[in-house]
């Protein structure tokens, strides 16, 4: 099936709280047997939409079954970084110092680039404070940090992390094929 750029999206979920709309989600939802068949769906079952962030806690799922986060002694916030977006902010940065000494790993490790943390007061005070950005202020970078964890824990090189063919990645590739 090709998705229909002319699709008109509807509602899927209302949330209400006393009576009031709280939140409204749009989306589709499609069922598939093992075969690939289209059994149920709801909305465009055609829609075609990249997962992005949504896929994090996915990723983290390797890592997490080889015992990564008890062989660290990582935290629930810091490993909570592997499975979410975060915002950038001073507490964020924190937690990945501490992830990162945990691992032995170097901001400079990170392969998720650089930009201005999407919370704004946080930008706003790096501005002020003359604070140029990191790798660390990067939403992805907790991800990004447990795929080097992981890549540590399995004594695989760290430079390559994000190559397709390194082990980190085939295992990610792998837990979602079994999924």
């Amino acid at each position: 099936m090709k998705p229909d750029p002319g699709a008109s999206y509807q509602p899927l979920l209302e949330v209400t709280r006393a009576g009031l709309t709280e939140s409204v989600h749009f989306g589709a939802l499609a069922v598939v047997d093992s075969r690939g068949r289209l059994v149920a769906a709801q909305g465009d079952a055609s829609l075609v939409a990249f997962p992005r962030s949504s896929l994090k806690p996915l990723q983290a799922v390797p890592f997490i079954q080889a015992g990564g986060q008890e062989a660290f002694g990582l935290s629930q916030a810091e490993t909570a970084l592997i499975c979410a977006s975060h915002a950038g902010t001073d507490v964020h940065v924190e937690n990945l110092r501490r992830f990162h000494d945990k691992v032995g790993l170097e901001e400079q490790d990170l392969g998720c680039g650089i930009h201005l943390p999407y919370h704004q007061a946080t930008a706003q005070e790096m501005a002020r404070r003359g604070e140029e950005t990191s790798p660390f202020r990067h939403n992805c970078s907790g991800k990004h940090t447990g795929m080097l964890a992981y890549a540590r824990l399995g004594g695989w090189p760290l430079e390559t992390y994000l190559e397709p063919d390194h082990p980190v990645q085939q295992r990610i590739l792998s837990a979602f094929a079994e999924m």
